[in-house]
């Protein structure tokens, strides 16, 4: 299985998986090739439909999130279902666009977010503040946004503003979504 960045292949919004523990089984290599080549390119969010599985756009409807050195999660069919704030430009990298160029896209200070886990499991989780700004973008990708606002708006010096200033971090698990996981570590055993 071969995954590249998805450069020029315009996607579609991606479908609902349906069954989600029978497409995580069916898609084990898939799941860790995507944990590799996110913890190998750099990013700390990725959609499915950003990359390219053996030359065809992937159409899986799933995120993965950095969430350590050598740790990914995998958001299956995420929606968000409330936003905290207005939203206001944002500048942002995207793999996408190798990372090289600023994009502007309008983002809300948090989100509230409903996904499904590879284990099947439904999560809720609030994202705030750097993480959010991951979110939305991921989201934005699987909802078949790709094209953000490539120009920096007026007001801003794009002389002063450099890649290495624009940062997200990984994506840190709240304590409801920690809760979450003990809980359901509890009930396997």
């Amino acid at each position: 299985m071969k995954l590249e960045v998805n450069l020029g292949v315009q996607s579609k919004v991606t479908p609902v998986i349906e069954d989600v523990q029978a497409w995580a089984k069916d898609n084990k290599k898939f799941i860790k090739e995507f944990s590799k080549f996110i913890l190998e390119s750099g990013a700390i969010a990725l959609s499915a439909n950003q990359l390219l599985v053996d030359g065809e756009v992937s159409e899986a409807r799933i995120c993965g999130f950095r969430t350590g050195d050598d740790e990914c999660e995998f958001w299956i069919n995420p929606k968000i279902t409330d936003v905290k704030g207005k939203p206001e430009p944002n500048i942002e990298t995207c793999l996408t666009h190798g990372f090289e160029k600023l994009v502007v896209a309008d983002r809300v200070k948090a989100v509230k977010v409903t996904y499904t886990d590879v284990k099947g499991s439904e999560v809720k989780v609030m994202s705030e503040g750097d993480d959010s700004l991951a979110v939305q973008h991921a989201i934005d990708h699987l909802d078949g946004i790709h094209e953000f606002l490539m120009d920096l708006p007026q007001d801003i010096d794009d002389t002063i503003v450099k890649i290495e200033d624009v940062t997200f971090h990984p994506v840190k698990l709240n304590r409801a979504q920690t809760r979450n996981k003990k809980k359901r570590a509890r009930k396997k055993k």
